[in-house]
């Protein structure tokens, strides 16, 4: 299984995606892609997405924290 997590500027146009994963009882699909100096690797599968964290600075730059597990098979490929 992978588990990854991350930090960010949320925007506006996304808000409502990530707040559905979020809310969803079901996995959505997802792909994580590690860039290498000559290579990357991608893996795509199905993720439940876990704790998210939204917050505001100066009620102004929205961040997101988000963690997520794999939920099944994922495939990697590398180009």
């Amino acid at each position: 299984s992978i588990s990854i997590s991350g930090e960010g500027v949320l925007s506006v146009e996304a808000k409502d995606t990530w707040i559905a994963a979020w809310e969803s009882t079901e996995a959505v699909a997802g792909k994580l892609e590690i860039e290498w100096p000559s290579e990357t690797d991608t893996w795509t599968g199905a993720f439940q997405i876990g704790p998210l964290e939204i917050g505001a600075t100066n009620g102004r730059r929205v961040t997101l924290t988000v963690s997520a597990v794999s939920d099944g098979e994922m495939v990697r490929t590398t180009a």
